[in-house]
């Protein structure tokens, strides 16, 4: 019964309804992990990885996001390359090779937007990722409309391509041929 176990979990855990007890909370929502509850490896590696109810542990969150990753959670995917791109302290080096594997399964399995705007972000601030710049556009013009960070990121990218050569930007979304074009030029004039 592990919805069983992560709903009594989460009732736990706020008090809704129970006396609130975070501890038997974190208990059962581990316990439905471990009976393969898809969402319940994400929250307990979310709880691990945040800190603020039991002490962080880095490697028991990536154990618990790498199984929900198993499943196809685009949000575990996500968290675990923010973990690896940024590494932890002694407990895990930065790794973007791995961070970028991770976002972009969760964009072709998911399409998801968030990965998308921190791969792009990669693509952008990374030296060694400074020829991805126009898929770093791309990801961010695919997204821009449900993210509203990634505009922003979207006319940083086009400008570290092109400067402020006005002209090569407009050309550069036009040719991106979209109905968000005309959106994107408009709010850049």
């Amino acid at each position: 019964y592990p919805n069983a176990q992560l709903t009594l979990g989460l009732l736990y855990f706020e008090g809704i309804t129970i006396q609130k007890n975070i501890k038997n909370g974190i208990f059962l929502i581990e316990l439905a992990s471990i009976n393969r509850l898809k969402v319940a490896h994400f929250v307990a590696g979310y709880f691990y990885h945040k800190g603020d109810y039991i002490k962080r542990d880095i490697l028991k969150a990536i154990k618990y996001y790498k199984e929900g990753s198993s499943f196809n959670d685009q949000y575990a995917k996500n968290n675990l390359a923010i973990i690896y791109k940024n590494g932890y302290g002694d407990e895990i080096q930065a790794n973007t090779a791995n961070a970028i594997v991770y976002l972009e399964e969760a964009i072709r399995q998911k399409n998801d937007i968030l990965s998308m705007y921190n791969l792009a972000n990669i693509y952008i601030y990374d030296e060694s990722y400074e020829n991805k710049i126009d898929e770093a556009i791309e990801l961010l013009f695919n997204s821009f409309d449900q993210f509203r960070h990634s505009r922003i990121l979207l006319y940083l990218a086009l400008i570290k391509k092109y400067g402020f050569q006005l002209e090569k930007i407009e050309k550069h979304v036009r040719d991106l041929n979209n109905k968000k074009s005309k959106e994107i030029l408009s709010s850049i004039s």
